[in-house]
């Protein structure tokens, strides 16, 4: 019984020294920077170095990897992922805010889904020397100074830079494509012929120092967008996106009046050709080169035709007719706006209420049309007398009152009236505020009064009044009754004696003594 219970102790004891890992927990090789590296060179940004490995697992149920740094002090986190499959070098965990000179640990946690855990023991690498201060500002070695001749370097040229050593080597290397040049310093002077890299770049001299700086691409700030102002909706048009006189590739991203965007590449070898599918204002914006320039289009919509009925009056009805039975039709005049949809004959029937011009838009889906129209408005002459009433006819000497008003019953101001006497002009009055006086002379049989407006918006107006020649038979009997009580008081003071009739007996005729 006791040898039993030793042999179960020494198969518990070798249960627990068994490896943590697994045969199927997760494998990690090829790491980079290898275990004690040396003078390891930051990536394509400064004082950045990348972090490689690759980590597989014999089931291919690899789920979890994190790397981590005790570059602080303690063990942190660098990057974790969530993964499926495997993990290999051609993919990078940065290790950013290095030192030169300096050593950092590092190490990799890889776990599977079946919770299989490998943890590497730490590895540590040393990067190269050189400087991290200066224009870094990264600590380190005093960094020498470094002039760039231009100080704004552009692709395809050359870039001079100087320093305070009179050899040395070095490289430029730019952070956009990884592409290096080398650098050879004589005298303090080294140059490179850039290619058409550009953006963000680094000056590396060996043993000497470093320093960022940017280049420009040669046509940044430099790009236009030629096309034209207008077009016509559904029509081609050319764009081309051009620098110096040249074609050049760029991103166009078009914008439509209802906010739809869509983009086009341009090429270096021709323009675009375009065409819209929505009036209105569209906004065009090419990007190239770490540039941007944008333009405005107006896309034409199909034409809407209009017709208006002619002599158009205040009051009546009026016809507009458009080639869309769809056409949603707007009618303005000064402040105000009606808005009708046409039937299915196309037509509009309105009736304005006032004068003046009218302008009408006919929309459409990708359609317009736009029309102009007058309204007229009647006019009307009022004749009074000097009481203020309508006269229906009228008389030598008389003075009358004349008015001319629109159909609002408005004055009208500055007007000119012809007044005719049986087809014959008697007088052209000037009326003032809409009216004029007028004392009617000579007499005549038919008064014609005549307006002519001077505003293209109002109408003609005539009115034909009778003449009434002045009754003498007042006169007349006024005249025989003052004779015969003339001749009553002469017979009457003749009896009186007051007066002797028989004296004038010797007159002409004489006096009939019967009459005595």
């Amino acid at each position: 019984m006791r040898r039993c219970l030793s042999l179960l102790l020494v198969l518990i004891f070798i249960g627990c020294l068994m490896p943590i890992v697994s045969a199927h927990s997760p494998s990690i090789s090829n790491i980079y920077p290898a275990a004690d590296a040396i003078n390891v060179h930051f990536d394509s940004q400064p004082n950045r170095v990348h972090l490689r490995a690759n980590i597989t697992d014999a089931d291919g149920n690899l789920q979890y990897i994190l790397f981590e740094t005790n570059k602080t002090g303690a063990w942190l986190k660098i990057a974790d992922a969530n993964i499926t499959g495997n993990w290999t070098t051609s993919t990078y965990v940065p290790l950013s805010n290095l030192n030169y000179s300096k050593t950092y640990w590092w190490r990799i946690k890889a776990k599977d889904s079946t919770g299989n855990w490998t943890n590497t023991t730490a590895w540590k690498f040393t990067t190269v020397a050189g400087s991290g201060g200066g224009s870094n500002g990264t600590g380190g070695v005093p960094s020498g100074s470094i002039t760039i001749v231009p100080s704004q370097p552009k692709s395809g040229k050359m870039v001079i830079f100087l320093i305070s050593r009179n050899n040395a080597t070095g490289y430029v290397i730019c952070s956009e494509t990884d592409n290096v040049y080398p650098v050879v310093f004589s005298q303090g002077l080294g140059s490179v012929e850039l290619g058409q890299d550009y953006g963000k770049a680094q000056i590396f001299i060996l043993n000497y120092g470093s320093k960022n700086f940017t280049i420009k691409h040669m046509y940044e700030g430099e790009i236009s967008i030629d096309s034209p102002y207008s077009a016509d909706i559904g029509k081609q048009i050319q764009v081309s996106v051009m620098a110096q006189g040249m074609y050049v590739p760029a991103n166009l991203y078009l914008t439509s009046p209802s906010n739809q965007k869509s983009s086009r590449q341009s090429g270096a070898t021709g323009p675009l050709l375009i065409s819209f599918d929505e009036a209105g204002n569209w906004s065009m914006r090419a990007e190239a080169f770490g540039s941007n320039v944008s333009k405005s289009i107006i896309v034409n919509p199909d034409p809407i035709e209009i017709t208006v009925t002619d002599d158009n009056v205040i009051g009546q009805e009026t016809t507009i007719t458009v080639n869309n039975k769809y056409a949603s039709v707007e009618i303005k005049q000064a402040e105000m706006t009606w808005t009708y949809q046409a039937d299915t004959s196309g037509e509009v029937f309105f009736t304005p209420p006032f004068s003046g011009r009218y302008t009408i838009t006919a929309t459409a889906q990708n359609q317009m049309g736009t029309k102009t129209f007058d309204v007229k408005s009647n006019t009307v002459i009022s004749i009074m007398d000097d009481k203020g009433a309508q006269v229906s006819t009228i008389t030598e000497g008389e003075l009358l009152l004349i008015q001319v008003q629109d159909a609002a019953g408005k004055n009208i101001p500055s007007s000119t009236l012809e007044i005719y006497g049986d087809s014959k002009l008697l007088k052209t009055l000037q009326l003032s505020g809409g009216s004029g006086i007028w004392q009617v002379t000579p007499q005549a049989k038919t008064y014609s009064f005549s307006f002519q407006p001077d505003s293209p918006l109002m109408l003609p107006a005539q009115i034909d009044v009778i003449g009434v020649p002045l009754d003498h038979t007042l006169l007349y009997v006024t005249v025989g009754v003052a004779a015969f009580v003339i001749i009553v008081i002469v017979i009457m003071l003749n009896r009186a004696g007051y007066i002797n009739i028989s004296k004038l007996k010797g007159l002409s005729g004489g006096v009939k003594d019967d009459l005595l």
